[in-house]
């Protein structure tokens, strides 16, 4: 193997490194805070809309989504597919009837605000 060939074998694996902790490195990183930004627009989006039509705080269906967001902005960093396949199995296996953030927005007597909550959920 002569000299050229050396080189071109080096450059390969310096642009697949370059192309390696642009993609593990940077990528992952943009990707997760721009997820987190979406979590962060969609719980203040959720608080406005609480807040500018006078609907209290301390509904279950709001507190429980709350939290359910809080949780994935934090975990937001942590989850990988994997665990989140394992996390999947584990609740199928459970076989939950009914949730409490269900069964919380089903008891929300203003059809708007259920409607909306819904719409949070889902976005979620």
């Amino acid at each position: 193997m002569d000299i050229q060939t050396r080189m071109h074998i080096v450059q390969l694996f310096l642009g697949l490194g370059v192309l390696g902790y642009g993609y593990l490195g940077v990528y992952r990183r943009t990707s997760v805070d721009r997820y987190r930004e979406d979590l962060f627009t969609l719980r203040d989006d959720l608080f406005d809309y609480m807040w500018k039509n006078g609907i209290s705080f301390d509904l279950p269906a709001y507190r429980l989504l709350r939290q359910l967001l809080n949780g994935a902005i934090r975990a937001a960093g942590t989850v990988t597919p994997w665990s989140f396949i394992a996390f999947a199995v584990v609740v199928a296996r459970e076989k939950l009837s009914e949730d409490r953030l269900s069964l919380a927005l089903q008891k929300v007597d203003d059809d708007e605000v259920r409607t909306h909550l819904t719409t949070v959920h889902e976005q979620f």
